[in-house]
């Protein structure tokens, strides 16, 4: 969602999302260890919100939300278009689940075809390689294989 969906559903901005961040207390995995945003950052709960901004133009993504600010937002948009009739009954808004994110990168094949290979990068890969020292494709052509 960008900044402006993000302040017309939820009422706030970017700014208020950082400040909401420094005075956070909640202690996230970040980097390898448990810690506070703000610790993360290198901030002080005091600190002016507008430092730690960088694009806070309509059209840009919104971030400083956390996964429970993200699912409200879903939350209060199915609200406003089910009242709008604009959603079907049934449908919601809402994150991906880790299955449906899955799905989504196998490009929609129901179940995986690579054995836990990118079939995609080995080729590209593959491709690539063949005109380095050392390939099938030198050896054949009389340069030294590299072992």
């Amino acid at each position: 969602m960008t900044h402006a969906q993000w302040k017309a559903i939820m009422g706030t901005d970017l700014a208020e999302q950082v400040r909401r961040a420094l005075v956070d207390d909640t202690l996230y995995t970040l980097s390898g260890k448990q810690t506070t945003i703000r610790a993360h950052l290198g901030a002080k709960k005091d600190d002016d919100p507008a430092k730690l901004l960088c694009n806070t133009d309509d059209s840009v993504p919104m971030y400083y939300i956390s996964w429970y600010d993200a699912m409200e937002f879903c939350h209060r948009l199915t609200e406003i278009e089910r009242a709008a009739d604009r959603l079907p009954e049934g449908y919601e808004y809402t994150l991906p689940t880790e299955a449906q994110w899955e799905y989504a990168c196998r490009a929609g094949q129901p179940r995986q075809r690579t054995r836990g290979r990118c079939a995609f990068w080995e080729n590209s890969m593959r491709r690539s390689l063949t005109a380095l020292p050392g390939t099938a494709a030198t050896a054949a052509s009389g340069t030294r294989a590299m072992d």
